[in-house]
């Protein structure tokens, strides 16, 4: 027979209630259920409906969290202009339009919170851009400390004086240059393993501990996930599912990472330091929308339903939920 302490090296305790804190993998006995107890965490989440924002658009810029939500730009097509400068602010029920943005852009990259996000770079139907706009909560400036070189569809993480910006497209190839931010661009050593464009909806973190997945890169979508100590990037367990165009909680971290959608995906997955879980799919596919959000909580708005390739981007939002078990009982027979 196989014995617990054998494999553990350790026996089970004998206890009159479940500890308050407890480890993966830890067994112990309740005496007062006359349960055997495992803490096993498994994490999934559920998504609901929210109140729909107010621009139908798509490859936009979204940031911040479930409470203090932002996005502005992007486009639409058949629309006149195509692109838009529009922002709107989310506090967890309602979209309120707030101050335009200077430069509209679409496919830049959005950071921070919603009071102080940064827009950095960009398309505009012709070139990348270099643009960097700071907004304020109700205005948006555009401080000059632009971009050494045009980019667009990079991934973001981080604050207005403390952020990191990496990967992207230029005119011939995708990217794996990172650059730091602290109210001026400095190029930094830390490049991605994988150059990939289509993750400016993707980066949750800080400057010194960010995540990205996904994204395009030669030879089409792809699964791969990355983090960010400061100075290196390093690879982390795959997606389940290669795509592009996918949405991240903004203000997550290297152990609690939420990634949605993708052309002619609902599906999301949690990671959580080790592994990515599917969890759960959205109402509706879609790609390209504005996100945020924290570990526990994130949003996603419009972006694009994916089939056909010219429809109408949305203009629905949802919320989503994370929900944490961590034990469980074990029969014992």
């Amino acid at each position: 027979m196989t014995v617990y302490n054998t494999i553990r090296g350790l026996r089970v305790k004998y206890l009159s209630a479940d500890p308050a804190v407890t480890e993966q993998g830890q067994v112990w006995y309740n005496s007062t259920t006359g349960n055997l107890r495992l803490a096993n965490t498994t994490v999934n989440g559920t998504w609901s409906s929210a109140n729909a924002c107010n621009t139908s658009r798509r490859a936009f810029q979204g940031s911040g969290s479930q409470t203090n939500g932002i996005m502005a730009g992007g486009f639409s097509p058949g629309a006149s202009p195509p692109m838009f400068n529009n922002t709107e602010e989310f506090d967890g029920t309602n979209f309120t339009n707030g101050g335009n943005i200077g430069t509209a852009v679409y496919q830049g990259s959005m950071f921070g919170p919603g009071t102080a996000a940064v827009i950095a770079g960009g398309g505009n139907n012709v070139n990348a851009q270099t643009v960097t706009q700071h907004y304020d909560g109700s205005s948006w400036s555009s401080p000059g400390n632009n971009l050494p070189n045009g980019r667009q569809q990079a991934g973001a993480c981080g604050t207005q004086t403390a952020g990191v910006l990496f990967g992207g497209s230029a005119p011939s190839a995708n990217i794996t240059a990172s650059l730091e931010y602290n109210g001026s661009w400095t190029a930094v050593p830390g490049t991605l393993n994988v150059g990939r464009g289509q993750i400016n909806g993707t980066g949750s973190g800080t400057q010194t501990a960010c995540i990205t997945a996904g994204g395009q890169a030669a030879p089409g979508a792809s699964n791969s996930s990355e983090e960010y100590d400061g100075t290196n990037w390093t690879a982390t367990p795959n997606l389940n599912t290669a795509r592009g165009g996918i949405m991240m909680n903004a203000e997550g971290s290297t152990s609690s990472a939420i990634v949605a959608g993708g052309p002619g995906s609902a599906a999301t997955e949690i990671y959580d330091g080790s592994a990515w879980t599917t969890s759960g799919n959205m109402a509706a596919n879609r790609d390209s929308g504005g996100s945020g959000g924290t570990g526990s909580a994130m949003w996603v708005a419009a972006g694009s339903p994916s089939s056909p390739s010219n429809a109408a981007p949305a203009r629905t939002a949802e919320a989503f939920t994370v929900i944490t078990s961590t034990t469980q009982t074990v029969s014992v027979s």
